[in-house]
């Protein structure tokens, strides 16, 4: 879920010069090809019967068998197991949860932007930027956790803005661009405390898919 940040990071020392592409390069193919070996080689060694026994054996909760039965699938079954669980509850809950996390996406982006403007990376270099932190959406497709792929996105953003934030060297002439204002500058609007005030509101109604809306459910039934 987190590879997609060291990518960013590696693209970021390529384009500074303190990373030679091909090395770059070797490193993608070398990840690329492991995990292709493993999606086509990777098999359950055991039945799922025998993981769960043995699982069960060292806890008193009941062992949920799903994941060991994943863990057997082949990719073709694991696609055609994940069709049968996007009932529409799951979908409508998925869809309410992206829309309600629009404004938080929204910030995200701005300050993104702002990096790459003050980065000066090209425009092919930004649009990649931003498809490589979306990949872990990619995931969805092989479970529908969907809301812990999207958390994994604004966590590889937060980090990213945060490492670029500490590692660029702060700025002593008021007539030199200065990333660090730029990318502070937002907390001063008023979008700032707006922002904050709904992700407060959100949170305690647990903003994760099934469990906000069995929790709307309640509040609604009050």
């Amino acid at each position: 879920m987190f590879y997609p940040l060291i990518l960013v990071l590696a693209a970021d020392l390529v384009h500074r010069r303190r990373l030679m592409i091909r090395w770059a390069a070797t490193h993608v193919a070398l990840v690329l090809a492991s995990f292709l070996a493993i999606i086509h080689f990777g098999k359950l060694p055991g039945s799922p019967g025998q993981w769960i026994s043995a699982a069960q054996q060292r806890t008193d909760m009941r062992i949920d068998g799903t994941v060991f039965l994943v863990l057997e699938c082949s990719l073709r079954d694991q696609l055609n197991f994940v069709r049968h669980l996007y009932t529409p509850k799951v979908v409508g809950s998925i869809l309410l949860t992206l829309a309600l996390s629009i404004p938080y996406g929204i910030v995200l982006w701005r300050l993104v932007r702002t990096a790459c403007i003050y980065r000066r990376y090209s425009i092919a270099h930004a649009r990649c930027l931003l498809v490589v932190f979306a990949a872990p959406l990619g995931l969805s497709l092989l479970g529908h956790d969907v809301m812990r792929w999207l958390s994994a996105i604004c966590i590889n953003v937060s980090l990213y803005l945060l490492l670029i934030y500490r590692s660029t060297p702060r700025v002593g002439s008021s007539d030199t661009p200065d990333l660090h204002k730029a990318l502070t500058a937002w907390t001063s609007l008023p979008v700032y405390a707006a922002t904050l005030l709904y992700m407060l509101a959100l949170g305690p109604w647990g903003i994760a898919g099934n469990r906000l809306l069995s929790n709307i459910g309640s509040l609604l039934g009050r």
